[in-house]
């Protein structure tokens, strides 16, 4: 019995032995990724400066590095299609923001036709008890300010161009006949668009000028005349 057991202890303690080697040989890959990482981590802040030096760059094989631009001040066709679904995306923006705006002032619209409206049939009612024969008719006055812009003729050219007078039905034109003025607020500049001829001194009082469409004088640019 004693020899029996002398024979079966050798190959439990080689199993033992190779546990532990395969164990320490784990443990030592383990350590080696670590302080390779470590390194790595280390010179990944010189690594640019090292492909410099030894006149690879740009072609630099460094963690997380891009190349610059291989054609400064010219734009390549990849280039010019990301710009053109910037400028769509821009675009859609721009026209939401414009809808917006036309569905609010068309909004005003109504809301001013109705109250003169209102107004003309109480008056006409007036007139018809009195016996006294009237004849009324209905004028829009309409105001429209927007700011926000960075010079007077940038605002004109606005006003020239947005659906208060050149708007398409059923959103515009709010007021084809209103004037563009322009006046400045803070470091600003204020479009107004505005029927009543009051409106003039109004833009007058706050230093603005009155807006002037391709201007022969300064080869057909936009201007603003100060008042």
């Amino acid at each position: 019995m004693a020899r029996l057991l002398l024979l079966v202890m050798p190959p439990v303690a080689a199993a033992v032995l190779n546990v532990k080697n395969t164990d320490g040989e784990a443990a030592c890959a383990a350590e080696d990724l670590r302080r390779r990482a470590q390194l790595q981590n280390k010179l990944a802040g010189v690594c640019e400066d090292m492909c410099r030096e030894v006149k690879a760059y740009p072609n630099c094989d460094c963690p997380a590095f891009v190349k610059p631009d291989s054609t400064p001040g010219v734009m390549t066709w990849p280039e010019l299609l990301d710009h053109m679904d910037n400028l769509a995306e821009w675009g859609r923006d721009s026209i939401k923001g414009w809808h917006k705006q036309a569905s609010q002032l068309q909004t005003a619209k109504n809301a001013t036709a109705k109250s003169l409206s209102a107004k003309s049939v109480a008056a006409q009612n007036s007139t018809q008890a009195s016996g006294a024969v009237m004849s009324l008719k209905a004028k829009q006055l309409m105001e429209v300010t927007v700011g926000g812009f960075s010079s007077a003729p940038e605002a004109c050219d606005y006003c020239f161009g947005s659906f208060t007078k050149t708007g398409v039905p059923p959103a515009g034109p709010v007021a084809p006949a209103c004037v563009c003025m322009s006046y400045p607020d803070g470091a600003e500049h204020n479009m107004f668009c505005a029927t009543p001829v009051s409106a003039a001194q109004y833009v007058k009082e706050k230093g603005g000028c009155l807006c002037q469409a391709r201007d022969m004088e300064s080869m057909g640019q936009t201007t603003c005349d100060p008042y």
